[in-house]
């Protein structure tokens, strides 16, 4: 696949740290069809150290068996991540999915009982089955999720990231048939 041969940076994983505009990148793979993407993941996830150290499996058993409720996102995310580094598609797909699906569920607080989505959580899933989405050749799909995750939080750098890498990509891929 021409992508093989075009993109050659590595594919990173962003853990963020206060916000989605202050990212710390680690854990690089050589896998040049999904080089250049970066994945989301909150720095306080359970697993984290393992998807760092370059242990998915690991990653998924120790986001997977969390307990907190207040982490079922960040562990979805992980395991999102993990999924996408061990190019398990299927798995990372049903992951990724339930990662949009529970960032969307209402947030309670004292300020906002009535709840509210978490945006930032929601931007890092849509990004994160964005890069799922490109790395498996749905460009299309891809760049609708790396909008969504604008749509959720403006600023984040890695969706703009990520959209422009996909879009690159694609004009390659359109300019050599």
């Amino acid at each position: 696949m021409i992508l093989r041969t075009i993109v050659s940076a590595a594919l990173l994983i962003a853990s963020t740290v206060a916000s989605a505009d202050q990212v710390e990148a680690s854990a690089r793979t050589d896998d040049a069809e999904s080089s250049a993407y970066i994945l989301s993941v909150d720095s306080n996830s359970p697993g984290i150290e393992h998807l760092n150290s370059g242990d998915y499996d690991a990653a998924i058993t120790a986001a997977g068996t969390t307990a907190q409720h207040s982490q079922i996102l960040s562990a979805h995310l992980v395991m999102c991540a993990a999924h996408i580094r061990k190019a398990s598609i299927v798995a990372a797909q049903y992951v990724c999915d339930m990662a949009i699906e529970l960032a969307q569920q209402p947030i309670t607080t004292s300020r906002n009982p009535h709840g509210h989505k978490n945006r930032e959580g929601l931007a890092m899933a849509y990004s994160n089955r964005g890069v799922l989405r490109a790395v498996s050749g749905d460009s299309a799909g891809a760049n609708a999720d790396f909008e969504r995750a604008l749509q959720q939080n403006r600023r984040t750098d890695v969706a703009i990231h990520n959209k422009r890498i996909n879009q690159t990509a694609a004009r390659v891929a359109r300019n050599n048939p």
